[in-house]
């Protein structure tokens, strides 16, 4: 195997800085520790069961699973916004606005 040196980046679970490697070969690393390539490994199966979350969400730390909003007539609607009201959403059946279910 040869030998190189390279830039490696940044890791990413957490995004710290890898800096300049040395190996014999394979393939460039990735994360910073065996822990943190398991834990994205897990954080990624565990959005793949749980909503399907990208894979660039899951890069920022972005909650994309569909959360439940009703009204005062109880329609509900699935927003990605979790707890938060989105102001102006209003219902077009009672016109009382959108809030979160809890």
């Amino acid at each position: 195997m040869a030998y190189r040196v390279y830039q490696a980046g940044r890791c990413g679970f957490c995004g710290r800085d890898l800096g300049l490697v040395e190996q014999d070969g394979g393939r460039d690393r990735k994360y910073c520790s065996d822990a943190h390539r398991q834990a994205a490994c897990r954080q990624r199966k565990a959005a793949k069961r749980d909503g399907g979350l990208s894979r660039k969400a899951i890069e920022h730390g972005i909650d994309l699973r569909l959360h439940p909003m009703q009204c005062g007539c109880k329609r509900t609607i699935w927003t990605v916004y979790g707890n938060v009201t989105i102001g102006g959403l209003m219902c077009d059946l009672c016109g009382t606005e959108f809030k979160a279910v809890d």
